[in-house]
C-alpha cells in the first residue's frame, strides 16, 4: 500500500548528500556482468500498480514474476550476493481488502542492514542510480515504488520523491523494492535492452545443452574453466552448479530416454566419444565409447532404453552410434555419409524415428532421417 506523505524530489544534489551521509564513496558499476550500463534516457512512463483485490490467494502468482526475478539477478549482479526473499501469498497488511504486491509476485526484500556502513553504501548507490537522469533507471526497470530505513521512495513522472515511513516495519534490515506490471513482465525498455534473460551464473566455456524427464524438470550440462562437464538442475526451482568431471573438448550434449534417466556425452581429449549416465539414484563414472571424433556430438531417443548417438568424423562425414538396452548394449559406428562443417543436430518425434541435421560444405542444411527401417533419402 503506498503511503503518500511529505514526499520531497528526490534531486541528484539530493542523492549525493544523502550518499555522503550514508557513507557511500561512489555509486556502483554503470555495467555489470550479463546486463548493459545504465540507460540516461528512458521512453517508459512511471506509474504505480497497485495490486488486485485479495480473494483468498485466488490472485496471487505462484512466486515472483519474470521481471522480479531478472531484478534481483541485477542487484547481484551490481553488489554481490545477497538473500533477496518477498514472495508470501497474503493481503495487503495496511489494507486487508488487497493482495500483497508480495502476493502478485512484484516486490522483492533485498536484505541490506542499515547499521552496517558497507550495506548503507551499497543501498546509497542503488538509490543514486535509480534517481539518476531523470529517474530513467526506475521507470526503464519498471521500479515504482521501494521502502529503506524508515523512508519510502516513489517513482513519479521523472524524479524520485521521498517521505518518512511510519508503517509498521521501520525497514533497517531489508529494501522493499516494488515493480509496475510492465515492468514485472519485462516489458520496460532496459529489460529488452538486456533481452530478458535471466543469468544463471557458472563460467562457461563451451555452448550448454539442454534435457528434460519430466514436466517441470531441466538438466542443463556444459563445459567449465577446468574443461570438465557441469550440471544444473532445475526443479521446483534451480539447484547450484555442480561439477560432474571427465576432460572434453567442446561442448556435452544430454538427453533422457524417460523418467530419471539422463545420459551425457562429450568429445574427450582423446577424441572419443565419452558417456555418464543419471539412473535416478546417482551418477555412473565416465566411459568410452571408442570412435574419433571431430565435432561436438548430439543425441536423442526414440524409446525408453533407446539412445542414438552423431558426430562428425575424421573424413568429415556423419557417424552413428546406437544402444538398445534390451538387445545387448551399445553397437558399433556406423558412417551415414554426407560431408560437414561441424557436428550435427538430431531429434526424435516419436518411436523409431529420428531426424538428423547439418551443415554441409556449401553452408546449405543437410537433412537425413530413420524411418523405422532404413536411412533415407
Amino acid at each position: 500500500m503506498l503511503h503518500q506523505r511529505h514526499w520531497k524530489l528526490f534531486t541528484s544534489a539530493a542523492v549525493a548528500l544523502a550518499a555522503t551521509a550514508l557513507g557511500a564513496a561512489s555509486a556502483g558499476p554503470a555495467q555489470a556482468n550479463g546486463f548493459p550500463p545504465d540507460v540516461t534516457s528512458a521512453p517508459d512512463v512511471a506509474r504505480y500498480d497497485d495490486a488486485p483485490s485479495w480473494s483468498g490467494g485466488a490472485n496471487c502468482s505462484g512466486g515472483f514474476t519474470p521481471g522480479a526475478k531478472r531484478m534481483q539477478d541485477w542487484l547481484r549482479a551490481n553488489w554481490g550476493s545477497a538473500t533477496i526473499q518477498g514472495y508470501s501469498c497474503r493481503p495487503n497488511t495496511a489494507n486487508p481488502s488487497k493482495t500483497s504486491i508480495h502476493g502478485v509476485g512484484r516486490a522483492s526484500d533485498w536484505f541490506r542492514d542499515a547499521g552496517n556502513a558497507t550495506h548503507r553504501a551499497q543501498v546509497a548507490s542503488f538509490i543514486a542510480r535509480m534517481s539518476a537522469n531523470g529517474a530513467a533507471m526506475a521507470r526503464a526497470t519498471g521500479v515504482q515504488y521501494w521502502i529503506w530505513n524508515r523512508q519510502q521512495y516513489s517513482v513519479q513522472g521523472t524524479s524520485v520523491q521521498r517521505s518518512g515511513y511510519s508503517g509498521p516495519n521501520p525497514h533497517t534490515d531489508h529494501v522493499h523494492l516494488e515493480q509496475n506490471i510492465a515492468g514485472s513482465r519485462l516489458e520496460t525498455s532496459y529489460w529488452r535492452l538486456a533481452g530478458g534473460w535471466e543469468s544463471l551464473g557458472g563460467t562457461l566455456t563451451a555452448d550448454a545443452d539442454v534435457a528434460s524427464w519430466a514436466s517441470g524438470r531441466l538438466d542443463v550440462v556444459a563445459r567449465g574453466p577446468n574443461n570438465s562437464v557441469w550440471h544444473k538442475t532445475y526443479q521446483n526451482g534451480w539447484y547450484g552448479w555442480k561439477d560432474l568431471g571427465g576432460q572434453i573438448i567442446g561442448g556435452p550434449t544430454a538427453v533422457s530416454w524417460g523418467p530419471g534417466r539422463i545420459d551425457v556425452f562429450g568429445r574427450g581429449t582423446d577424441n572419443a566419444l565419452h558417456h555418464k549416465f543419471w539412473n535416478g539414484t546417482a551418477w555412473s563414472g565416465w566411459e568410452s565409447l571408442g570412435g574419433t571424433i571431430t565435432s561436438d556430438p548430439d543425441a536423442a531417443s526414440w524409446a525408453s532404453g533407446r539412445l542414438d548417438v552423431f558426430a562428425r568424423g575424421t573424413n568429415n562425414s556423419m557417424f552413428h552410434k546406437a544402444y538398445q538396452g534390451d538387445q545387448g548394449g551399445w553397437y558399433g559406428w556406423a558412417d551415414l555419409g554426407g560431408q560437414f562443417l561441424g557436428g550435427p543436430g538430431a531429434v526424435s518425434w516419436g518411436a523409431g524415428r529420428i531426424d538428423l541435421f547439418g551443415r554441409g560444405t556449401n553452408n546449405a542444411l543437410f537433412h537425413k532421417y530413420w524411418n523405422g527401417q532404413s536411412w533415407l533419402p
